[in-house]
This record gives C-alpha cells, sequence and structure tokens, in this order.
C-alpha cells in the first residue's frame, strides 16, 4: 500500500516536527520573542531534519549541489513560516503558541513536496 520510503519519510516528519514544535515553545518561553524562537528552532531542525532525510529516508550519498538545495528550500519554507507566524499573531492577533501549530500543515506539505524533488533527482 505505501513505499517503506514514505513510511520512513512520514516517521522522520513525525519526529522533526514534533521536534521543532517542542523547541519553537521551549525558545518561546525562554526568550520571549516568536521570531527568534521560530528562527533558532528551524535551523537546528533544519540541520537534523537533512541528515535523517539524506541516510534514514532517502539512502543517499549525496553530494554538496543537493545539500545547497536542500538549504534553498528549507530558506523558502523558513520564510513562509515567517510570513505565516507574522500573520497570524501581528495580523490575527493568534496566540504565539497557536500560530506555531497553525504553521505546520504549511511547512509539513511544502517540505514532502520539495525534499522528494531534491532527493530523488
Amino acid at each position: 500500500m505505501f513505499s517503506s520510503q514514505f513510511i520512513r519519510y512520514v516517521v522522520v516528519g513525525v519526529y522533526n516536527t514534533a521536534l521543532g514544535y517542542l523547541l519553537y515553545s521551549f525558545l518561546l518561553f525562554i526568550l520571549d520573542n516568536y521570531t527568534l524562537a521560530y528562527f533558532i528552532a528551524y535551523l537546528l531542525v533544519s540541520i537534523k531534519s537533512y541528515l535523517l532525510y539524506k541516510k534514514y529516508v532517502f539512502k543517499t550519498t549525496s553530494k554538496e549541489s543537493k545539500y545547497l538545495l536542500f538549504g534553498l528550500g528549507h530558506l523558502i519554507q523558513y520564510l513562509m513560516g515567517t510570513i505565516l507566524l507574522l500573520l497570524f499573531v501581528g495580523g490575527l492577533g493568534v496566540d504565539e503558541y497557536l500560530a506555531g501549530f497553525y504553521i505546520l500543515p504549511f511547512s509539513v506539505l511544502f517540505s514532502f513536496i520539495y525534499n522528494r524533488f531534491i532527493f530523488t533527482k
């Protein structure tokens, strides 16, 4: 029904998403600055994410160019998430913790599409 690669992607994705949200929440509590908390959490999880996708999900020995593409995709995803955070918190008055949770579906969908493109080419 589902390929083993897809199942591994989901497992790693759930792990990355949970870790990212927990880091964001913890840093938000400590720093009291949602954009800085998001930046730091995103950066740390992105590095871990690359290693897990490369080794565990797609089982590839990627070249430096793939790392650069991965970084570009995460930069786009980070900017999208930051804009959504600013919209939810600044524009709509959503709580910073809830806003961090609300952006997850957008990030997950973009990440799946982009990472599949990068690691299967």
